[in-house]
């Protein structure tokens, strides 16, 4: 770093760590499970994503594909972000 520090920077933030969901059912989970989802199921299809939660039984999710998506991977990453909310309408866009 050019301040002098030894200290290692960051290489990158991937979203917001620190944000919920709210399940239907009260249940809380972490927002960076959709980031992990896409980076297993569709790690060279997917290249941006957003989910917005307008409320515990509907939310968004915006996702941006690489080039050469493979759709097998985008289907799969789409399949299980809506298992990953059980009662909760995602669309899609």
């Amino acid at each position: 770093c050019p301040c002098g520090r030894g200290l290692p920077v960051m290489d990158h933030i991937d979203g917001r760590y620190d944000d919920m969901f709210v399940l239907p059912d009260g249940k809380l989970f972490w927002s960076y499970i959709f980031t992990n989802l896409a980076k297993t199921y569709a790690p060279d299809s997917i290249a941006e994503l957003q989910v917005v939660q307008y409320s515990p039984t509907v939310a968004e999710l915006k996702y941006v594909r690489r080039a050469h998506a493979a759709e097998a991977q985008v289907e799969r990453f789409l399949r299980e972000a809506e298992a990953a909310m059980p009662g909760c309408e995602l669309k899609l866009q």
